[in-house]
Parts: structure tokens; sequence; C-alpha cells
């Protein structure tokens, strides 16, 4: 799997637009979650869990890149009893951005997969999302905003996509007295991934 998991690796920097420093802060990333593997019985938080066992024993091949190209939405999956702002991944890849019942100078999305953040808890599935995220978007709501409507994170999976790691991030900032209402939905047809 270790073989695997650093092609894909070399795959998912290749394909994005990244700065030096994010490409060297996902390779330590990458680095830590190699030297510490998936989460096993040996740490004690994980003592009556064995992540890496029950991975390898359901996910054949499991693949840490998709090679799927974009398709389109079926919006049939959309809730359509209220108005809401929608943030939509698609096989792991963000497929749509809705603010429009917003004040776009209140509410900034913004997609920078240049993340340059060090952790001081060493956590072998955060440095493992951190090295491999494909699909990142950070959500500011600025000062005394309260969304109009609430928002909606779809996250649905195709039955075309099988035995893949799903790597995406989405960070909310809540700048002081500002408020929203988020509801995080999940629509999976898919076999056999580690999401």
């Amino acid at each position: 799997m270790i073989e695997q998991l650093k092609i894909d690796f070399d795959k998912i920097v290749g394909s994005l637009k990244l700065s030096n420093e994010g490409i060297e802060s996902r390779k330590k990333n990458f680095n830590q979650f190699v030297e510490n593997g998936f989460p096993n019985k040996k740490i004690e938080d994980w003592k009556f869990s064995d992540l890496s066992k029950i991975i390898s024993s359901n996910i054949e091949n499991l693949r840490f890149h998709s090679d799927l190209k974009p398709s389109q939405i079926d919006e049939a999956i959309f809730i359509d009893k209220f108005l809401h702002n929608k943030i939509v991944f698609l096989n792991g890849t963000i497929s749509k951005v809705d603010f429009s019942h917003e004040d776009e100078t209140k509410v900034l999305p913004t997609r920078d997969l240049n993340q340059n953040e060090n952790f001081k808890e060493v956590n072998p599935l955060v440095s493992l999302n951190n090295a491999l995220t494909a699909s990142y978007i950070r959500l500011t709501v600025k000062e005394d905003y309260s969304l109009n409507k609430p928002l909606i994170i779809y996250n649905i999976t195709t039955r075309d996509l099988k035995s893949t790691a799903l790597n995406l991030k989405t960070d909310i900032v809540l700048e002081k007295n500002s408020s929203l209402k988020v509801i995080n939905l999940f629509d999976d047809n898919s076999e056999n991934n580690f999401m």
C-alpha cells in the first residue's frame, strides 16, 4: 500500500498548482503519515479499532487519487424544501459553490490549496489528509454577519468510484459575532472507499 500511496501522492502534487512552500508542507505531512501509518491498536485512542486492519481487509487495492473525470451533478439530490447555500463535493472534488443568498462582501469562499499549517499533535489521519487534500475550501464569515440561509455541504459519490480514499477539507472561519447554520449531507453510492 505504501508504494501506491507514493505514486498517488506524486500524482496529486503534480496535478495541483502549489507553491514550493505548499509542496514542502505536504511532503512533511506525507512523511509523518508514512512513518506512523494508519492508526492501530497500539495507539491508546485506537485500542478498540485497528483501522489499518479494517482498511486492508475491506478495501482491496486502495488508491489515494481518482482519475475520474468530473461528471454532471444530478440536481435531484438537492433539497428543495427551503432556500439554502451550497458547497457540493462530487467524488471528492468541489463541483459547485453557491452563496447567492448572501452579501458577497461578507461571505468569502476561497480554494487556496497551499495550506502550510503545522500541527503539534501527530495524528496520522490529519497528516494523511493534509498531504493528499486535492479539494479544499475555506469559508470566512465576516464580523457581525449571520448568513440569511443555511449552508448545506453536499458530499456525493457515484457508483464508478471504487477503492479510493477521498481527501477533502473544509474550514469554516467565523469572525466575531458572526454565525451560520450548517447541514452536512452524504449521498454515498460508491463501493469500498475511505472518506
